[in-house]
């Protein structure tokens, strides 16, 4: 059951992503990103390495995907891991500009697939989990190729099982990109 609905999950985003035909996406940048607990489960912590695939073209309205987002790694807890892999779309809104950096806005649905749910003495309900995030960041550097967000992010199965606590998390993440940011929305005006 829970790999059929890890199928029905990929399938989806693959679906929801290919809508606009005219969508492309590129390899855009690696990063890493850690977390702690902000509620329950007091002690966890995230760690992953993330890769993104960004849109050639801007997405036409607010409500499209900006990029595609991959993440591997860990969730810890009381000296006990549970490796994770996550992929899913990340919509991005620019809030405008300060000096030599860029703002913005994330937020985003990943489907995350877990190699064990027990974590200490605390279950999460199952290896078929999804996250949501919403942060704000920026970009950096002299070519805006670096970025971080700082997001709050939501795993939990969806109620898909009957055990569902859920666990919130804190998480930074730096990004490093391989080729110079610009204003994608507003280079698209122009």
């Amino acid at each position: 059951m829970n790999r059929l609905l890890a199928g029905f999950a990929l399938f989806f985003c693959v679906c929801f992503l290919s809508c606009n035909t005219q969508a492309a996406y590129e390899f855009d940048t690696v990063g890493v990103r850690y977390g702690k607990t902000i509620s329950k489960f007091s002690g966890m912590t995230q760690q992953a390495f993330t890769v993104t695939f960004r849109r050639n073209n801007p997405p036409p309205k607010f409500f499209y995907p900006a990029s595609l987002d991959f993440a591997v790694g860990q969730f810890s807890r009381d000296n006990d891991d549970s490796l994770f892999i996550s992929f899913g779309p990340s919509f991005r809104p620019e809030i405008g500009r300060f000096k030599e950096s860029l703002w913005f806005f994330e937020y985003g649905i990943h489907p995350t697939l877990m190699k064990g749910s027990q974590l200490g003495n605390k279950n999460l309900g199952g290896d078929v989990q999804f996250t949501t995030h919403i942060g704000f960041g920026g970009y950096f550097g002299r070519r805006r190729k670096g970025s971080f967000l700082l997001r709050i992010q939501h795993t939990s199965n969806g109620r898909v099982n009957d055990e569902n606590p859920g666990v919130d998390m804190m998480t930074l993440e730096f990004n490093y990109g391989f080729k110079p940011v610009r204003n994608r929305w507003r280079d698209a005006e122009n």
